[in-house]
């Protein structure tokens, strides 16, 4: 058994199979598991929410709540997901096998569990697990790892269609995505043309190490250092191709302009502070000038060639400077690297190291060059371009330069090609004639080249404009321009233009549009309302502020209202007692934008409420704007009290329907663990027909006792069904106290560990069944019992208080917690088994309800207090007997 599997959940239906599973773990796998069971597929997944969830899973997937299969996709949607083994009968295997290909470990067949059949399958889904691990942790760490990488990665198939690329070779070929299956010659950059041709050569056979290109691309000449190779073979046949490349044009550039200046570098090492060194090849010393006390400290005149080159070495520079070394010992010309040193002082320093180009044969000769400085300007360079590159690429307006005497866009972003169409390379490409040309000739002088208060800008003024633009595809575009002075010449005039550019379109069509609806709205409400005057019914029109706007002459004569501000107060002849509703109804409507009905009494114009119904619509713009609610209101006072006399029908024939299926539900719910209980011992002695006595024995007296538990159930149900269905009580003339006394006497002579206090019992006369209340008392006087301890105190009394009589019951027992004392007289209402003060009580959890149904019954209500820990206090109150009503 691996020992990262402490906990196992079985989620079975069958407490049967659940326990022989159970049996099967512990004593084949390890007695140390802990195994927890549910029983639903929703138990389940409230185990695995737990603070410690079980590391493997059996399920069965016959559940009586939830499909196996959804629990096994709940279960893998986890963020710790379990190891899952699933569970089946005979016959369904093939069911099995779909949870195996949905990732289920294994399966097991209830029929032939065995312990050597579950220890394998443990062990087999615990390897499983770990490989799956191990192989998930391998694949995203390469997947990271290419990612990451610096250099551009992709891999093509054999028909050089991308199945990958990271985002360095999406960024060196301007890509902003490439998904899989995209075609390489699709690409029409250049670096993605000149890798065409490589990579065909590699299909054929052909591989390229180190292989260097170099693109114009914008008027820029960029550098590449590539590498093509067959990335997987099948048969002899190449079945992908493996692309690197990496941009090395900083460094060519940066290696061209060293070439360019060494000769004038060379001209001013007699007047600067620049090491020089010079070194006899076959002495193997170095002869080594002052100027190299400035830069690396104190050092001696004459040293030992290599002790001399590499004595100042940064540590992870060492290993690469030597072996150039080495090769230029070995063919001596003229050389230059770049490396860092160590300075006397422990500073870190980047320095040029080259030889003379008009070293003598057999003498090395050069400087030695303090480019730390030089290095620092590259890196923040480099930086602030690329900074700037990403800020205006990828800010969501057009940016572009117009150089007013070029009279052409001289910079343009590449938002350029999302709103018009046109690269930044086509923009930059055209002469003043082709831009006016995008530009409407009306709108022409708003424009930076043709705008006349260009020139009258001063710095930090803003110039903003509206004009339509020409798309690549034909279209014309609105625009929003915000214009500024960019560069100025010597005389201060503007001579270069910074724009800013969003596509307004949508917004003028939209506006142009409202006006048009809200003049064709505005027509169809005159001619609406000459209708409406003319309507049957009456009619109100709301705006978009809740406020009344219109209400129509039927509405004017049913409510006798009339004149100015009318229609603003619609609201007023409603029902006192109806309008909070009817406004809420409106308030909610208006949120949601959705028609609604209500009805209510308006008051007419003979002061009489009348019920009316109110349907109403939204009313919006062609555009969609909300504008109010029209509705249609009808007089529906002679339905309404038809209505009610059908309903007051429906409801008492509702209510003795609700009554006969509360019966059913309690019933088949409180049956069903009593007879599964049975079933289950019945069908372990069928399994199992030899048992220990001592089993049978107990199995015998579990069936036993479920079944006298099962025969209480059945008579309290049967006298809640005979109540619920209108059984009469009698009603006769009931002496309480005798009765308390008698009942009273019975308890205290059978219940010895008990002691049992007889407080107040006035004389009380009641009128009811003498029997119905007998059950009444034995039901309380049961119950203190049952949750109080051996040694615990009941106390019963008896007081007439007015017409009332009050008759308490109290214990010292275990109490009832604060959130269940309203819940205790509902049917099969059950606190926790642990306050009991038996292992069993025996109950049904109908006692209460039964002792509330008799109370009720005589006219009197019951009630009960209780305090955890202390006790509880059960107080009925019934109605006295009075002389009156004896002589009645």
């Amino acid at each position: 058994m691996p020992a990262s599997i402490t906990r196992v959940l079985i989620v079975e239906d069958s407490p049967e199979d659940a326990e022989i599973l159970r049996h099967h773990l512990k004593r084949s796998v390890s007695p140390d598991l802990k195994v927890v069971s549910a029983q639903t597929g929703a138990q389940g997944l409230q185990e695995m929410a737990g603070p410690n969830p079980p590391q493997l899973v059996f399920l069965d997937l016959s559940l009586p709540d939830m499909d196996g299969m959804e629990v096994l996709h709940a279960l893998q949607a986890l963020k710790d997901s379990p190891t899952v083994i699933v569970i089946t009968g005979s016959g369904n295997e093939s069911t099995a096998v779909k949870a195996i290909k949905s990732g289920a470990a294994d399966y097991l067949i209830k029929s032939a569990l065995s312990g050597q059949r579950v220890q394998q399958a443990v062990h087999h889904a615990q390897e499983q697990r770990r490989l799956q691990t191990e192989l998930h942790f391998a694949q995203d760490q390469m997947a990271s790892m290419v990612q990451q990488a610096p250099i551009g990665m992709a891999l093509l198939d054999r028909d050089l269609c991308f199945t990958q690329a990271n985002q360095a070779f999406m960024d060196l070929t301007r890509q902003t995505q490439l998904p899989v299956g995209t075609p390489l010659r699709s690409i029409q950059q250049p670096v993605v043309q000149q890798l065409l041709p490589l990579a065909e050569q590699v299909l054929g056979g052909g591989m390229f190490k180190a292989h260097a290109l170099t693109t114009f691309d914008q008027n820029e000449v960029r550098h590449h250092l590539v590498h093509a190779y067959p990335a997987a073979h099948h048969q002899g046949v190449v079945r992908w191709v493996g692309l690197t490349v990496e941009d090395v044009t900083e460094h060519q550039n940066t290696a061209t302009l060293l070439k360019e200046n060494q000769k004038k570098l060379n001209l001013l090492l007699s007047s600067t502070n620049i090491g020089t060194w010079e070194w006899p090849i076959n002495e193997h010393q170095t002869q080594n000038f002052e100027e190299h006390h400035s830069l690396l400290g104190e050092i001696t005149e004459v040293m030992e060639g290599k002790a001399h080159f590499t004595k100042f070495l940064h540590p992870e520079d060492k290993t690469q400077v030597l072996e150039k070394l080495d090769r230029y010992l070995q063919q001596p010309e003229h050389f230059s690297f770049e490396t860092r040193i160590v300075t006397h002082g422990g500073d870190t320093r980047w320095m040029l190291v080259r030889r003379a180009p008009d070293s003598p044969e057999g003498m090395l000769s050069g400087a030695i060059i303090d480019i730390t400085e030089l290095k620092t300007i590259e890196e923040t360079l480099r930086e602030s371009q690329h900074f700037l590159a990403r800020i205006t690429n990828t800010t969501p307006t057009v940016l572009y330069l117009t150089d007013l005497h070029l009279r052409r866009v001289i910079y343009a972003n590449t938002q350029f090609e999302d709103m018009l169409g046109y690269r930044p390379e086509e923009i930059l490409q055209m002469d003043a004639g082709q831009l006016d040309h995008l530009v409407l000739p009306a709108d022409l002088q708003l424009t930076p080249l043709h705008h006349p208060q260009i020139e009258g800008l001063n710095d930090g003024d803003i110039l903003g404009t509206e004009h339509r633009i020409l798309r690549k595809n034909g279209l014309w575009r609105w625009w929003s321009s915000r214009n500024t002075v960019f560069a100025r010449d010597a005389q201060q005039h503007p001579t270069v233009v910074l724009t800013c550019a969003v596509d307004i379109t949508e917004r003028k069509t939209a506006e142009e549009k409202r006006r048009e609806a809200e003049q064709t709205l505005q027509e169809s409400e005159h001619r609406f309302q000459l209708m409406a005057d003319q309507a049957p019914v009456l009619i109100v029109m709301t705006d978009e502020e809740k406020h009344g706007v219109f209400l129509n002459h039927a509405w004017m004569v049913f409510t006798g209202h009339a004149g100015p501000g009318t229609a603003s107060t619609w609201l007023e002849p409603i029902d006192p007692e109806d309008r909070p509703r009817v406004e809420q109804v409106f308030r909610q409507a208006h949120l949601q934008r959705k028609g609604f009905e209500v009805e209510y009494r308006l008051k007419n114009h003979d002061g009489e409420h009348c019920w009316m119904f109110h349907r109403a619509v939204p009313r919006f713009t062609p555009e969609g704007e909300f504008k109010g609610f029209i509705a249609a209101v009808i007089d529906v006072h002679t339905r309404k009290l038809a209505e009610k006399g059908l309903q007051e029908n429906e409801q008492r024939m509702r209510d003795l329907m609700d009554v006969q299926k509360r019966f059913v539900a309690d019933a088949a719910h409180e049956l069903r663990n009593p007879l599964t209980s049975i079933q289950g011992n019945m069908d372990l002695m069928v399994r199992h027909r030899v048992l220990a006595e001592q089993d049978r024995s107990e199995i015998i007296s579990d069936v036993q006792r479920e079944a006298a538990r099962l025969g209480r159930l059945v008579n309290d149900m049967l006298q809640l069904a005979r109540g619920d269905g209108g059984a009469e009580i009698r009603e006769d003339e009931v002496e309480l106290h005798e009765l308390l006394q008698d009942v009273w006497q019975d308890f205290v002579r059978l219940h010895k560990n008990h002691h049992f206090r007889l407080g107040t019992l006035q004389p009380a006369l009641v009128l009811g069944d003498h029997d119905r209340l007998k059950q009444l008392a034995i039901i309380l006087l049961e119950n203190a019992v049952k949750y109080t301890l051996h040694g615990g105190q009941i106390t019963l009394s008896l007081k007439q208080q007015g017409d009332t009589v009050v008759w308490n019951i109290a214990d010292s027992g275990v109490g009832i917690a604060e959130e269940h004392q309203e819940r205790v007289f509902e049917r099969f209402f059950r606190v926790d088994p642990s306050r009991q003060s038996t292992g069993n009580p025996g109950g049904t959890g109908l006692g209460l309800s039964i002792a509330r149904w008799i109370v009720e019954k005589h006219g009197g209500k019951v009630s009960l207090t209780s305090v955890l820990g202390e006790g509880t206090t059960v107080t009925v109150e019934l109605p006295v007997f009075t002389l009156e009503e004896q002589n009645a």
